[in-house]
């Protein structure tokens, strides 16, 4: 883990075909999700990828620590839903180890905020954007509940 602290070069900017800066990375830390939102889940299911199949945490904080080098301002942590892979908080606490200037947000369904959330508090997120597709529980039980 030791390298993944050390200095990277600065590296130009990243720039689309349009001229645009890319400074904004979205990382999907899982495909698993505790709801069965009929949207992204059919009812015949989705195949899962095995733990082996998915990218370690620190790959992707050395993706992050190469991004930076390029400018990187704002990362979006984002799954399915990442509140249920094992190791997200620590692994949120060394993304935010990695640069104190970093924008770190997290995109949820809110169903495990509660148990997280002093956690989420104590490295400062910057922001979590929380899906609420419906406040009625009859719809939600219809069309969310697993």
């Amino acid at each position: 883990m030791n390298d993944i602290k050390t200095k990277c070069p600065q590296f130009p900017a990243l720039i689309d075909p349009f001229g645009r800066t890319l400074n904004y990375l979205r990382i999907a830390v899982t495909g698993r999700c505790n709801l069965r939102c009929s949207y992204c889940m059919p009812p015949e299911g989705v195949p899962f990828l095995a733990h082996e199949q998915i990218m370690r945490f620190e790959e992707i904080l050395r993706v992050v620590q190469l991004m930076l080098a390029s400018r990187l301002k704002k990362v979006r942590i984002t799954g399915g839903e990442p509140l249920i892979r094992k190791g997200v908080i620590p692994f949120l606490q060394e993304l935010r180890q990695l640069s104190p200037q970093l924008k770190i947000h997290l995109s949820t369904n809110g169903l495990l905020l509660a148990d997280y959330l002093s956690d989420l508090e104590a490295f400062h997120l910057n922001g979590i954007n929380i899906s609420l597709d419906t406040l009625n529980p009859v719809k939600f039980e219809k069309n969310y509940a697993s």
